[in-house]
């Protein structure tokens, strides 16, 4: 699969630039559509948590067909960028985003949302005031066979005197599907080696297949695209290829990102890249 970062385009022509602007109410924006089929919103609780963030979200609902894209989208997505500029008494918004599926339709692997989607927020006020406005400029790529880029502008007002229960509730619901570090005494891949023989990166599989099936690789500060995970049938390790042409060897030493779900729910970490062999990486686990 390397190397296609240039192909099947010709199944996404941008065909229709959006730019849907709405005004401020208290707790939501109302529900506009920004491509056909799918419209978009911004809620919030209007609630301070313990932590000293205000809750609230984006939500996405797209008809059967539709899809939108992670904050990797892959090699033909359309990642969702947030502007928050122009907002008033936020100091920070921060956007935690819910575990994707990986597609390979068309023989392209996209990192992708489909249906409803809930991506929550955590809005950091700059002041005590107990009133904020968010203002939102939102890029994404609403795509079906064709993919439609959005540009949506939206202000939310936020008022700590009127939570909302509602909106609440459907936060609270979507952070189930966020990824959390994975602390567990007994996480999956507590390394992450290098074979420079097969220019591949190699770790022990988890005991959780589903884990070992959704497991995402990225660089917390590169768009470098990785290769879905395979099974090595000799040495029963997980191999990860990149899919670009870039020397793998200049990782070491570095840290890289793991995503993956499981059976109880989705989970993320930082492994350090080490250089190892297959021979290497076994001799320890024994």
């Amino acid at each position: 699969m390397k190397a296609r970062y240039s192909c099947h385009l010709a199944l996404f022509v941008l065909l229709l630039l959006l730019n849907a602007t709405q005004t401020v109410f208290a707790n939501e924006t109302p529900w506009q559509e920004v491509a056909p089929g799918a419209e978009l919103r911004l809620i919030s609780a209007n609630k301070m948590s313990g932590d000293g963030f205000v809750h609230a979200a984006i939500q996405l609902r797209m008809e059967p067909g539709l899809k939108t894209y992670w904050r990797i989208p892959g090699e033909t997505g359309i990642p969702m960028i947030a502007n928050w500029e122009g907002s008033t008494n936020v100091k920070t918004a921060k956007m935690l985003w819910p575990m994707p599926t990986r597609s390979l339709a068309y023989e392209v692997m996209d990192y992708i949302y489909e249906g409803d989607l809930t991506i929550p927020l955590q809005v950091v006020l700059a002041t005590d005031d107990r009133n904020a406005i968010l203002n939102a400029r939102l890029n994404l790529g609403i795509c079906s066979d064709i993919c439609v880029p959005v540009l949506w502008k939206g202000s939310l007002q936020i008022d700590l005197e009127k939570p909302s229960t509602g909106h609440a509730f459907r936060i609270q619901a979507a952070y189930a599907k966020v990824p959390i570090e994975d602390d567990r005494a007994d996480a999956p891949f507590e390394k992450m080696g290098y074979d420079v023989a097969l220019d591949q990166f190699i770790t022990l599989p988890a005991a959780d297949p589903l884990t070992n099936k959704t497991l995402i690789l990225d660089l917390p500060k590169s768009l470098l695209l990785f290769d879905l995970p395979h099974s090595d049938p000799e040495s029963g390790l997980l191999t990860v290829e990149s899919l670009a042409d870039f020397d793998l060897s200049t990782l070491v030493g570095q840290q890289i990102r793991l995503t993956y779900d499981s059976a109880v729910g989705p989970f993320t970490k930082l492994v350090k890249i080490e250089a190892l062999s297959r021979v290497d990486l076994l001799s320890e686990n024994k």
